[in-house]
């Protein structure tokens, strides 16, 4: 998991500064969000990204290995916290491009099928 943080933070780093690069993404977008470069003014894309970080909350407090590894700790409070965190983002992550917004929203859902489908018994079995 640790290896994953560097090519997710250069990730980052490049979505949230390409836009002034790729004048494409002023006139990219679908929708409400026309311009993919200026924040969500009816925070749906933050909301979404919120969402999708919930639900991967949700998805670890659920993987019976983690509960394995740190028996003492409690899953709901795992989960509260990375809702109440979830939460806090909205209205922070309003002001990123929601070419960013779109971006975090798509790679939580990447890593949410990949641990779904490394979960699945029939699936590892292949």
């Amino acid at each position: 998991a640790m290896t994953q943080i560097p090519v997710h933070m250069s990730l980052f780093v490049a979505t949230r500064t390409m836009y002034p690069t790729y004048p494409d993404w002023k006139e990219g977008g679908a929708l409400w969000f026309q311009d993919l470069s200026i924040g969500d003014p009816y925070y749906i894309w933050p909301t979404m990204s919120a969402l999708t970080m919930i639900a991967s909350g949700w998805a670890m407090t659920k993987n019976m290995n983690l509960q394995a590894q740190f028996p003492n700790v409690p899953m709901n409070l795992i989960l509260y916290l990375t809702t109440a965190a979830s939460l806090f983002v909205i209205p922070i992550s309003s002001y990123f491009p929601v070419g960013l917004n779109i971006y975090v929203a798509s790679n939580i859902i990447s890593f949410l099928t990949q641990g779904w489908l490394l979960d699945n018994r029939q699936f590892r079995d292949m």
